[in-house]
């Protein structure tokens, strides 16, 4: 845990440190937690990337790391992980963590809250069997499809509603309101 934006108490930090070290030991992955004000011009995902090849985390074999990297000021988070985790933690699930676990404690300035409840997120999904893990992620991603599949429809029925609408208002102008309406019609 390196927390260069001082956010965190010794008491925090230190239990912080204890659930990564306890994940760590247990096998599942391993955890590095960067605090910092601001990734300044850099988007924090390169950033995060940058810092991820950096400190090299995760053993080679399974490639287990998870990265966490909290840029304060610029109220920007980002979580990366090794390959060997990616079927169990995708991008959907960790965006999920993020929504649901962690932005709601640190909009009420709770970080040390929020960085606890993803991170026991995030150990709950690696104690599940590998298979059933990555079987809910896919189904996770399968919904995530569906919902923006759905919202496109949408989207383009209103579109074209709105186009009948301007053909009216336009029908009405050139050929009066008689005949244009019962063209809207």
């Amino acid at each position: 845990v390196i927390d260069q934006a001082s956010i965190l108490n010794p008491e925090q930090r230190q239990q912080i440190s204890q659930q990564i070290t306890s994940i760590y030991q247990q096998g599942r992955a391993q955890i590095g937690l960067l605090i910092l004000p601001t990734t300044g011009q850099e988007p924090i995902f390169n950033y995060a990337s940058r810092a991820f090849e950096q400190w090299k985390l995760g053993n080679e074999k399974a490639d287990n790391g998870l990265l966490i990297v909290v840029a304060v000021t610029d109220r920007k988070l980002q979580i990366l992980t090794g390959y060997g985790l990616e079927g169990v933690l995708p991008d959907v699930v960790l965006k999920r963590i993020i929504e649901e676990q962690i932005t709601p404690q640190f909009r009420q300035n709770n970080y040390a809250g929020g960085l606890t409840a993803g991170l026991n997120q995030i150990d709950s999904i690696l104690k599940l069997d590998p298979e059933i893990a990555k079987n809910s992620a896919d189904q996770l991603k399968q919904q995530q499809a569906m919902q923006l599949q759905q919202q496109t429809q949408l989207q383009s029925g209103i579109m074209a509603l709105v186009v009948l609408c301007l053909i009216g208002m336009f029908a009405a102008l050139f050929l009066g309101k008689a005949l244009s309406a019962s063209i809207t019609g």
